[in-house]
């Protein structure tokens, strides 16, 4: 195989691990999140979209720089726990607000 193609699988499966480690469960639906990365160089970010199936409870959509995950003196565990609560949150507002 050639270096780009394994390059290529590397990176796949490193996004499958954060996609997985970045899933959230709100009853008895599991929300696994969309990841795309953009930017160039360390200045990346990752875009992440939270789709649920039932088109009208909330989804939610939202960018997050590496530095997120990478930085702020918190191990990577937290800054995804972080992240995770974010998007259970804003997910969870919406329905709050319909059901009043």
């Amino acid at each position: 195989m050639n270096n780009d193609l394994l390059e290529r699988i590397k990176k796949e499966y490193q996004n499958d691990l954060l996609e997985s480690a970045l899933t959230v469960v709100i009853d008895d639906e599991i929300i696994k999140p969309e990841l795309a990365e953009s930017g160039i160089g360390t200045e990346g970010y990752y875009n992440l979209r939270y789709r649920r199936k039932d088109r009208n409870k909330r989804s939610c959509a939202f960018a997050v720089s590496l530095d997120t995950f990478y930085g702020r003196g918190n191990s990577l565990e937290k800054n995804v726990y972080t992240v995770k609560a974010e998007a259970k949150r804003l997910m969870l507002e919406g329905e709050l607000e319909n059901d009043e």
